[in-house]
Formats: structure tokens, C-alpha cells, sequence
């Protein structure tokens, strides 16, 4: 009986300990990815901002049709670099 009661206390001390200690390893991991997230959104967002830009500027069909598809990707990125940046800014 003395030793499952011992048991228990020492595997439920380990198992706190260990979610404890797994829990601030993941507020670091969210923290970088946050920021690793927020720079790859970034480039991409300002890489299809020129890409639409250019593509505008030249007449043709396959011009038109890149315009289109940029516009398609950007709405998204642009909304994923707010929440980012929002999260970033008050948390």
C-alpha cells in the first residue's frame, strides 16, 4: 500500500515536472516561429506586391492572367502579416 502511494506521488511529480518544463519549451518554439512565420510572410507579400506591380505594367493576356493570380494570393498573406503583426504588438 506505502509503496502505490509513493508510486503515484513520484510519477505524478514527474509527469507535472515534465509538462511543466515541455510547456515553456513550446511558449519559445511559438515565440520563433512566430517570428520566422512574420518574415516569410513578409518577403512573400512584398514579392507578389512587385510581381503584381510589373505584371500590371505589360500588356497581354498572360500578363492579366498573373495580375489576377497575385491578387488571389495576396488578400490572405496581407491578412496573415496583420494577425502576425497584431500578435506580435499585444502579446
Amino acid at each position: 500500500m506505502i509503496t502505490t502511494v509513493t508510486t503515484v506521488t513520484t510519477t505524478t511529480t514527474v509527469t507535472t515536472a515534465t509538462a511543466m518544463k515541455a510547456a515553456t519549451a513550446m511558449t519559445v518554439y511559438d515565440e520563433n516561429q512566430t517570428m520566422i512565420l512574420g518574415v516569410v510572410t513578409l518577403v512573400t507579400l512584398l514579392a507578389l506586391l512587385v510581381t503584381k506591380e510589373i505584371a500590371s505594367a505589360v500588356p497581354g493576356e498572360r500578363a492579366a492572367l498573373l495580375t489576377k493570380s497575385t491578387n488571389l494570393s495576396i488578400l490572405p498573406l496581407a491578412m496573415a502579416f496583420i494577425a502576425i503583426a497584431v500578435y506580435k504588438l499585444f502579446f
